[in-house]
């Protein structure tokens, strides 16, 4: 079972909850408790990612103490109301799923037994999972009621977003989103920095370590040439040239022949070089520029989107997480209206710290 875990206005948390007493609780909404091992053992989970996406896995006090307001928040106070609010949201969730009376079905309860019974076997016994564990707040029964605890988070966003569901995606909503969220681009790219190597006889050499074909830096005569290619091509096309053609033609770009109606990217593809997207999201339809970067020279045209896109299967890889972030900010925002009830015990929650706590980046 591989565990995904995502950050606020990326994904909602899954969290874990366990009925505790007294005053030794995080939080509480509606019936759900959580503990404060469970609080620790999510925010040693956030770390992991916060590290890992934001500050370059750099754990340092240097990293955690910038300022970035200014009002001298730093980046450690950011990161920590993140992770609570996120934590907040899905004791919303929990309670959610006994509001709505769901339950879990046996596959899930057998995968998730699956899954903590490996960890044991790897870890080579219960009490050596437990030792592991101890860094993070939990053993091995908590990690399975946490693990147990996600299951039901995902069964909750099952039925909000299913047909008939209370949050089920309409039509308007998911059209909005891709207008704002996407465009069309097309490329012509010329590499004036390398080419395929190739051996006496003019053929390609495949490089036996990776499987893949071998490179070799252009001279400058040849980078000249590139970019005296380049820029023929743009004259070309401000003249009136045929931006399809002259793509077909030259460009580098190989995935692009495979989608001669462009590229379908938002702000947080990786297509292409994210100077290209930025630039294309503030061109007119219809508008070509041409940019040089650090791996060659790019021509590209924002072209209008076309009518539901998103629905042709030919163009699939360009939305797998369309729906899903649909979803996430919705949902988001779904819980923002619930998540203000949730009681903090500001005691035990401000005695946690994210720049303290173990990175939990195994379990």
């Amino acid at each position: 079972m591989k565990r995904i875990i995502s950050v606020l206005l990326i994904a909602v948390m899954l969290l874990s909850f366990c009925a505790c007493d007294g005053k030794n609780y995080a939080m509480k909404y509606d019936g759900v408790t959580l503990s404060q091992n469970e609080y620790l053992y999510w925010l040693s989970s956030y770390k992991s990612i916060f590290l890992s996406m934001y500050l370059g896995n750099q754990d340092t006090d240097e990293a955690w103490s910038a300022v970035i307001s200014e009002s001298g928040a730093t980046v450690e106070d950011l990161l920590n109301g993140i992770a609570r609010d996120n934590i907040k949201n899905n004791v919303v969730c929990l309670s959610l799923f006994d509001k709505l009376g769901l339950k879990l079905d046996k596959s899930a309860a057998l995968e998730v037994e699956t899954y903590i019974n490996g960890l044991v076997e790897q870890a080579g016994g219960t009490t050596a999972l437990d030792n592991a564990l101890s860094a993070y707040g939990v053993d091995t029964k908590l990690l399975k009621e946490i693990y147990t605890n996600e299951k039901k988070i995902e069964k909750v966003k099952t039925v909000l977003f299913e047909e008939g569901g209370e949050l089920a995606l309409t039509y308007d909503e998911m059209n909005d989103y891709y207008k704002k969220a996407y465009v069309r681009v097309k490329h012509i790219y010329i590499n004036s920095f390398k080419d395929f190597a190739r051996d006496d006889e003019g053929d390609l050499i495949i490089d036996s370590d990776t499987g893949s074909y071998k490179t070799r830096d252009l001279s400058d005569e040849e980078k000249a040439e590139k970019t005296a290619l380049a820029e023929s091509i743009n004259a070309e096309l401000l003249s009136g040239g045929d931006f399809d053609a002259l793509m077909a033609s030259h460009t580098a770009d190989t995935a692009m022949l495979a989608y001669p109606g462009g590229y379908y990217v938002t702000t947080s593809s990786r297509l292409l070089p994210t100077t290209l997207i930025e630039k294309a999201f503030g061109m007119q339809n219809g508008e070509t520029a041409y940019i040089e970067s650090e791996i060659g020279i790019h021509i590209i045209k924002r072209e209008p989107l076309e009518d539901r896109a998103y629905e042709d299967e030919k163009l699939a890889a360009f939305f797998s997480d369309f729906k899903n972030n649909i979803m996430t900010n919705k949902l988001s925002e779904y819980l923002a209206t619930l998540s203000p009830a949730v009681e903090v015990n500001e005691e035990i929650v401000d005695a946690f710290s994210i720049r303290t706590c173990t990175a939990n980046y195994s379990y």
